[in-house]
């Protein structure tokens, strides 16, 4: 597992935490890129469907194309 792998899963845990705890208003702290980028990661690693969909709940807040995200990540 790479750093960026491993600080992602452990962004995921604290974000999941806060979830618990009723704290989840730190995702409007998050950039588009970060989020979208952690939508899809977390859907590849197969983590909890509940976290997935607070994370799609919040990409569809913010009115962000997914596919737009995909294309730029896959350039890099």
């Amino acid at each position: 597992m790479t750093n960026k792998e491993l600080n992602f899963v452990v962004w995921i845990v604290r974000q999941q935490i806060e979830i618990e705890k009723g704290r989840a208003n730190k995702m409007e702290r998050i950039s588009d890129e970060f989020l979208v980028e952690s939508f899809i990661q977390a859907k590849k690693m197969g983590l909890d469907l509940d976290f997935i969909s607070i994370l799609e709940e919040e990409i569809k807040l913010r009115k962000l194309n997914i596919d737009d995200y995909q294309d730029a990540m896959n350039c890099i």
